[in-house]
């Protein structure tokens, strides 16, 4: 019995150690698998940042909005297109006039950000298209011109329109300016005449005139205080312009500027934070839709290319977004009416394709609300004829992404029309 014990006693230390490999050797395996595996992700981000990824190709980085950040919201009670509508000082959105299958309205409408519904306001005492309005010190509005010299006031306290002084002038296509004094100058509209309302006196008093008479073009008002005017046409479709001159309120004089690049009318232009002025899009002297964007820099006074838009647009609209970014949205193209959206980046001069809106829209209203968020109501539709509906801009976060663009280098660098001057194929 004692050698039997002594017998199984020795083979059991001698497989001890056999055992004791077998489970180190277990180990070994799998600390190098997750070792193995490990170093293969990693060969296949190095390959993929600095191998497969294009060198020289000038990738640029952007971003992509994240999905939904358009959500519809209540349809206005009007079908319009070439309307204009404006942020009140308590937050709500005044629509006014454009047209419907040809004839213009007198009607206004409210938007409700809290509730998302439109409401019928005051009646203007004329119909209007191609006209402007103007938010008040006061926080009253001033509606001008489209068709007629006649003018009037919003007042939102009683939603009431009362008539004001006309204008020396009969304007359709021009554009309105509020001054650092409060004034408001009105330029062009098939004239080369300026004029200025003084709301204390409730009266229009002429001023210098333009070197050119200006149709469907831009009024901007710089940090300096003076006022870039740019681009448009003589009249309707003939003589478009690349030509720009700046107004000085404290002299009451024009002064002609640098040229655009390009000639222009029915292009946007936005004020970044920079101060610098972006112009967008247009129609140019051929008649052919614009996507190339310039800045202009009133320090200097010169115009420099800066990246093109994704797509050339026309009639489109531009909307300063609290992030500093320019939201360009719809507008046509040839017999193509958009709804595509585009951000332009002016830390990088890049533009980056957004999310599309849910309808096709051209001579619609963008207006910014309190929250950030933009509202875009109306515009021309797919058949041709005005629409009501009403959407909302959602500012998302977003994502990085990288744009590769193959042997394509950086370039080096209102008052909207009606359909009664523009249809569908551009003519």
């Amino acid at each position: 019995m004692d050698t039997q014990s002594e017998w199984n006693q020795l083979v059991f230390d001698t497989n001890k150690p056999a055992k004791w490999w077998h489970q180190r050797r277990a180990k070994i395996i799998g600390i190098s698998f997750v070792i193995f595996v490990a170093l293969t992700i990693s060969v296949v981000l190095i390959l993929e940042f600095s191998i497969w990824s294009p060198k020289n190709s000038y990738s640029t980085t952007t971003t992509t909005a994240q999905p939904s950040v358009w959500r519809s919201t209540g349809n206005m009670n009007t079908q319009r297109e070439g309307h204009v509508a404006i942020l009140l000082k308590n937050g709500k959105v005044l629509v006014t006039g454009g047209s419907d299958h040809g004839s213009c309205a007198f009607s206004s409408e409210l938007y409700d950000l809290e509730t998302g519904n439109w409401t019928i306001t005051g009646n203007m005492s004329i119909d209007r298209c191609e006209h402007t309005m103007s938010i008040l010190t006061n926080g009253k509005v001033l509606v001008a011109g489209g068709g007629s010299g006649t003018a009037e006031i919003y007042d939102p306290s009683f939603g009431i329109w009362i008539r004001t002084v006309r204008m020396n002038e009969v304007r359709h296509g021009h554009t309105a300016s509020v001054l650092t004094d409060g004034k408001v100058l009105v330029v062009g509209g098939g004239t080369d005449s300026a004029e200025v309302y003084d709301p204390s006196t409730g009266n229009w008093t002429s001023t210098n005139s333009m070197h050119t008479q200006r149709y469907d073009h831009i009024a901007t008002v710089l940090t300096n205080g003076k006022v870039l005017v740019a681009g448009g046409s003589e009249l309707d479709y003939d003589g478009i312009m690349d030509s720009c001159e700046l107004y000085d309120p404290l002299t009451e004089m024009w002064t002609v500027t640098a040229k655009m690049s390009h000639r222009r009318m029915q292009h946007s232009a936005s004020v970044l934070t920079n101060g610098k002025v972006l112009v967008t899009g247009g129609l140019d002297d051929m008649r052919r839709y614009v996507k190339i964007s310039e800045l202009y820099d009133p320090l200097t006074e010169t115009w420099t290319i800066t990246g093109n838009m994704s797509f050339p647009r026309a009639q489109h609209t531009a909307s300063i977004l609290r992030n500093g970014k320019i939201l360009v949205t719809g507008g046509m193209t040839e017999s193509l009416i958009r709804y595509s959206t585009e951000l332009y980046d002016p830390a990088t001069g890049i533009w980056m394709v957004a999310n599309n809106m849910n309808h096709v829209r051209v001579l619609h209203t963008a207006t910014e609300l309190e929250n950030g968020n933009v509202l875009v109501a109306g515009g021309d539709g797919r058949d041709n004829s005005a629409v009501n509906s009403a959407e909302l801009y959602i500012s998302p976060k977003t994502i990085s992404a990288t744009i590769n663009k193959k042997n394509n280098p950086p370039n080096s660098h209102k008052a909207p029309m009606t359909k009664r001057t523009l249809n569908k194929d551009g003519h």
